[in-house]
């Protein structure tokens, strides 16, 4: 979330009042992805890789078109839901999977999200100090995202064929 508001007053032209209802606009995305998670969490992978491409493709759509105030706000949105559909599977995932552990799984959850969140706050400074400036960070981002796409597939091949 550290890149949103310079974002969307570089490249989408929002004026600073603006920043408010437009946080509040990817706010309900990150409900209703939450909401979407959650009611179908339980095709944990399935859930996950969807997700994840939802969330691959708002990035990389928004590192684009970032430069329309309009579009960046839709994408916002969309990468709001993307994002908070993964975390009722994620822990529902890990969880199921540590069947011996249950509050361990919890917890190395907890840290690893807020690690990845850590990380990615620096890999988006990097990344806003590249020739991309402002949309370096949802460009790296989505590649990051990519990333978890192919684990998650390849976690899905897995478990097809070693059930």
């Amino acid at each position: 979330y550290t890149y949103i508001a310079p974002l969307l007053t570089s490249a989408s032209g929002y004026p600073p009042q603006a920043i408010a209802p437009v946080l509040g606009l990817f706010g309900i995305g990150l409900l209703l992805g939450n909401a979407i998670g959650g009611r179908f969490g339980g095709a944990q992978l399935r859930v996950l890789g969807i997700a994840l491409a939802v969330l691959t493709a708002g990035l990389a759509g928004l590192a684009v078109g970032a430069h329309s105030a309009v579009v960046a706000t839709v994408l916002l949105v969309v990468v709001g839901a993307g994002a908070f559909a993964m975390v009722a599977p994620f822990m529902t995932r890990l969880i199921d999977q540590a069947a011996g552990a249950p509050l361990l799984a919890a917890a190395a959850g907890g840290s690893a999200t807020n690690t990845g969140a850590a990380l990615g706050a620096y890999l988006g400074g990097l990344a806003i100090d590249t020739p991309l400036g402002v949309t370096g960070p949802p460009a790296a981002g989505a590649v990051i995202a990519a990333f978890g796409l192919v684990a998650v597939l390849a976690a899905r091949a897995a478990a097809t064929r070693y059930p």
